[in-house]
Parts: structure tokens; sequence; C-alpha cells
């Protein structure tokens, strides 16, 4: 492996902005320890995920037990709603019959906007159980803001969400991040990788995030949570794996601007604590 030598390109400052929009992820488990904090007047633990849900949406928290990840398809004028594990991260233990009266309310609005949202067997799996709603205030990009509300087995559920749509912009930035070489990230890599950025290469891919690290589990240079083999990128002409695309954009921001934090990728193994 060369020498990491920072150089100035023409794309350092770009790969900076970009940094500045992504979302990543905090570790949670290692070698099968629990190393989420702990909240020291609640006793609560913080949750270690990120804003992000699996399916690309916002997380609303349900307290300790729950979470709801809110998504809009401006198109059809429809939310989905996908109620998630403790970790947001794969579908609650719960049986469906069991979560009733899920509401979504929009309270930056005059008149506020409250939805009755359906279960949709067709859509709900591992990665979520899923309720839909339709409404013109969905139709068009917009900021939103307002609460997720639900009753699980008896127990009533309510959690605040700030909806941001897709900036084009961002989104456009990060994929030249993908597609130009910089410092460490060579015109090689790009071509390795199929001259394409990550939103197309893995798109509709769900991330499960397997916390349940082993000796010899390769770890995303990230988090130091157990890595993905499907979520592998080629730098410096070296296979990297990551725990979800997050992840992998802050490690190509890193290849061109602060290539001294990336190390062989022979060393992202877990060898034991």
């Amino acid at each position: 492996m060369r020498k990491l030598i920072p150089m100035t390109v023409c794309l350092g400052s770009l790969a900076v902005l970009s940094l500045l929009f992504l979302a990543g992820c905090n570790p949670t488990k290692v070698g099968g320890k629990d190393t989420t904090a702990k909240d020291k007047d609640t006793g609560k633990k913080e949750h270690a995920h990120s804003d992000t849900g699996p399916h690309g949406g916002v997380i609303v928290e349900w307290d300790d037990t729950y979470h709801a990840e809110l998504t809009l398809d401006h198109a059809a004028s429809t939310a989905t709603v996908y109620i998630l594990d403790d970790q947001a991260k794969k579908a609650a233990n719960i049986d469906v019959a069991k979560i009733t009266k899920v509401k979504l309310s929009i309270t930056n609005v005059k008149p506020i906007v409250s939805i009755d949202l359906v279960h949709d067997a067709k859509k709900s799996g591992d990665s979520g159980i899923v309720f839909t709603g339709s409404h013109e205030s969905f139709a068009k990009p917009a900021e939103l803001r307002g609460t997720i509300d639900g009753t699980v087995d008896g127990k009533p559920y309510s959690g605040d969400f700030k909806y941001k749509p897709a900036d084009k912009s961002k989104s456009a930035k990060l994929k030249e991040m993908y597609l130009q070489p910089g410092d460490v990230y060579t015109l090689a890599d790009v071509k390795a990788n199929g001259t394409t950025a990550h939103a197309e290469k893995f798109k509709g891919k769900v991330w499960d995030h397997d916390d349940n690290v082993k000796i010899g589990d390769k770890l995303c240079p990230i988090t130091a949570n157990k890595a993905d083999k499907e979520c592998a990128w080629i730098v410096q002409d070296q296979r990297y794996e990551f725990c979800c695309p997050p992840c992998l954009d802050k490690f190509i921001g890193w290849a061109h601007t602060q290539p001294e934090k990336i190390k062989d990728a022979k060393d992202y193994v877990f060898r034991g604590m």
C-alpha cells in the first residue's frame, strides 16, 4: 500500500461540502457486547442508530421499544410508515394484529392534517411492518413536521418527525464525488466500481446491520460494526466493506480529502476484545 500523502485536488472542496450532509451510523455492539451508552439521568439507553432508517426515511422514536420510519412518495401522494424494532434496523417482533390506531399528523400546516394509516401486508416483511396513507399534502416536496402515533399491544406510542425533501443538488454533488478521482481515490478505482455511485449500484437494497461480530469478521471502517460483504467498494485498488451506504459515503469523502484516516483494508478485521 503506497504512502498516503494528501494532495490538493479540484474536488477537495466539493467533497468537504458533501460530507456535511452525510448521515452516518453509530456502533452498538462489538463482539456481541453492547457498547451503547446509558443516559445518566434516566438510566435509559441512548439509541445508537442513524437518523435515517433502513429504507432511507426519517426515524421517529417510540420510547425504547419501537421506532417508526417515514418515507414519502410525492408522485403517488403517499406516506409509508415502517414499524421497526428497538434498534431501528428491522421489523418489530410483534404480531401485526397488536398494532392499531397508527396515525400520521402534519402540524406545520393549517388546518392540521391527520391521516389514519392502514396496514399493507404485501409491502411488510423482515425490514418493517408497513402502514400507508395518501393525502394531497404529500404531493409536493416540502418540509413537513408532525407526529406519528400508534398503539402496540394496548400501549400508546407517539413521536415527532421533521421531514425534508431530498436536495437534488446535494445528491448530484455526492454522485460526482464517486465518479471523479481525487487524492487516493483513483480513476482506476472509479472504473473498478463500475463508474457509478452507490445510489444506483445498491438501489432497492436494505441493510440489516448485523451486530454479532465474531473473530475474523470484517469491520466497517466507520463504525467498527460487522461489515456487509455486499456493501463493498474499491479504493486505492483494495476492497473495503461497510455496514451501510452512509458509511461508504463518508469513507469516499475521506479518500478525497482526509486519506490519512484510511487504513489498509486488511486492518479492518475483528480480532477479539
